[in-house]
């Protein structure tokens, strides 16, 4: 896939971050794969329901990392599928956790199209604790910590075999750089493939990568909402859907008001700095 740059690695390592900050400041459309997860989860057939404590006590770290790969392996089609629908604009930013070197290798237009970000351990659970651990959502939450810690020292070996295997280039996240200092490494990485475009071609274009952007993370967390029974969920930040390329801005909403800015489709969230243009704009 040409238009694609594909951006994987282990969970706590900024890579969602990074991706969106980098998209949305470079003109490119942004495809973060957790932003889908519910859709497909609900395309491929809901699996059966497992208690907290039946997903992250009683597994072993082993069966959790197979559990994880099984499910980016029945995940690739469809994140493909929306890859290939995406052709045709600006590049497109990829990023996620399933996204597996050896996976996504065959799809990657150039070794240099893809890199992965893998957090040490020892990052890797400070960042978990910094965020709450596992909270209180099993009946052990350090053990449930530990299990995932160790789910996820498997996944972050397997990326660096994968990668070094297939000629991929692998950045360790240990937390001596800033976030924005990976941001402008990542940047680094992929600055001539971004140079030769197409990126954004104008205010309009980016206005509507954007709202289709929003519209898909809307979706995705309605539909958690709806499955988790979640009666208060926090207001999403979601991206400026206004016509100033290289706008990074977050305009916080709650779901159900970002909703009904979609149902008016000539009707566009902006940032309240961008208000005086109007919310509604032509085309």
């Amino acid at each position: 896939m040409e238009h694609v740059l594909w951006l994987g690695g282990g969970c706590g390592s900024g890579k969602s971050t990074i991706a969106r900050t980098l998209a949305h400041r470079l003109d490119l459309q942004l495809y973060p794969v957790d932003a889908h997860g519910w859709r497909h989860h609900r395309l491929l057939g809901a699996g059966e329901q497992r208690s907290n404590d039946e997903m992250w006590l009683r597994p072993a770290p082993e069966e959790l990392a197979e559990r994880f790969v099984r499910s980016a392996e029945e995940h690739l089609s469809l994140i493909l599928d929306d890859l290939d629908a995406m052709r045709g604009g600006p590049l497109v930013l990829a990023e996620g956790p399933l996204l597996f070197p050896a996976l996504v290798g065959p799809h990657i237009a150039s070794s240099a199209d893809g890199v992965w970000l893998v957090p040490t351990e020892e990052f890797q659970e400070w960042c978990l604790r910094k965020r709450g651990g596992m909270d209180s959502s099993t009946s052990n939450p350090e053990r449930a910590l530990r299990n995932r810690l160790g789910r996820d020292a498997i996944l972050n070996r397997l990326n660096r075999r994968q990668a070094a295997e297939l000629g991929f280039t692998v950045i360790e996240v240990d937390g001596s750089r800033t976030l924005p200092e990976m941001e402008e490494v990542v940047a680094a990485h992929f600055a001539e493939r971004i140079a030769a475009g197409p990126r954004a071609r104008d205010g309009v274009e980016r206005r509507r990568i954007r709202r289709a952007e929003n519209a898909a993370v809307h979706s995705n967390i309605a539909a958690f909402v709806e499955a988790e029974k979640i009666t208060e969920p926090r207001p999403f930040p979601f991206v400026c859907e206004c016509t100033t390329l290289g706008c990074d801005k977050r305009v916080p909403t709650p779901i159900d008001e970002y909703g009904r800015v979609l149902e008016r489709p000539s009707r566009y969230l902006v940032a309240e700095s961008h208000r005086v243009a109007a919310m509604t704009l032509p085309g």
